[in-house]
């Protein structure tokens, strides 16, 4: 929900309410001690209730509200699918076959900001593939592997496989829509 004030931008209004405010507690510090025990007891218990009341304010999880609000009232209650990725990279490439960017490498290196040999051969081959809008269907060759040791082979040849997943994947959701 939203305020709309008849004083908007200025606020007048909240300036007034604000200096009132003030004016009451000032009122009340210099006033109550004089009075009557009643108005005493009334002026400790309003402390109470508002500390409650503030206390009841800060505690309500703001982030689950304002989510509700943008999906339930902005957005019209869209429809939203939730996609399960074994891994990581997967789920990067996914993301890059759906959104198709006109720049795959800068969202690339951005979800998966591994710098070694390994990913930097998996990045480029990625990229060049999307950017050719070819499959991603791997097959390591020993031209690809020669200069790897047995454990960055191992490493990259899980790469293509979560990749190629990603697309296998990717292809039902186009499938699917």
């Amino acid at each position: 929900f939203s305020l709309r004030f008849q004083s908007e931008p200025q606020y007048k209004n909240i300036g007034w309410c604000s200096i009132l405010l003030t004016i009451q507690f000032l009122a009340q510090l210099l006033l109550i001690p004089q009075g009557s025990l009643f108005g005493q007891i009334m002026f400790v218990s309003s402390l109470g209730v508002s500390w409650a009341y503030n206390s009841w304010l800060s505690s309500l999880d703001k982030e689950k509200i304002q989510k509700e609000i943008l999906l339930n009232n902005v957005l019209g209650e869209p429809k939203v699918t939730k996609y399960y990725f074994g891994t990581r990279t997967s789920m990067v490439v996914f993301v890059l076959l759906v959104l198709q960017p006109e720049e795959p490498s800068k969202i690339l290196n951005e979800l998966l900001p591994n710098d070694t040999k390994v990913w930097r051969k998996f990045k480029s081959t990625i990229v060049e593939r999307l950017l050719d809008k070819e499959k991603l269907h791997f097959e390591v060759t020993d031209a690809d592997i020669d200069e790897f040791t047995h454990n960055e082979r191992t490493l990259l040849e899980t790469l293509y496989g979560d990749a190629q997943s990603a697309y296998e994947g990717y292809i039902q959701y186009c499938a699917s829509e």
